[in-house]
């Protein structure tokens, strides 16, 4: 038995599971990262996608009259973050606070 596809159902038995003790359809969908510097990059590049509205990875972060996507943040927040929206290329502004 290959264990790509193990892990691979292991993970997916996983977020259903946790999808149901929180109350969310089982269908939703989700994937397990390694920690929380992880987590930080799937979710911002998620958002980015979501938001953005076109295929940043072909034509940018940019949209058709060059206004860039923005994460705000507090400067309280872990500088990982920070890093993070860096290198989704999402222009990163912390706000006093």
């Amino acid at each position: 038995m290959d264990a790509v596809p193990a892990a691979t159902e292991i993970e997916s038995q996983t977020v259903r599971w946790i999808a149901a003790f929180i109350g969310y359809p089982i269908e939703c969908g989700g994937l397990l990262v390694s920690g929380g510097n992880r987590a930080n990059i799937v979710c911002l590049l998620a958002a980015r996608a979501a938001r953005a509205g076109w295929e940043v990875r072909e034509r940018g972060v940019a949209d058709d009259r060059g206004r860039r996507l923005r994460a705000y943040a507090s400067s309280k927040t872990q500088t990982r973050v920070i890093d993070s929206e860096m290198r989704s290329a999402v222009r990163a502004r912390v706000a006093a606070a």
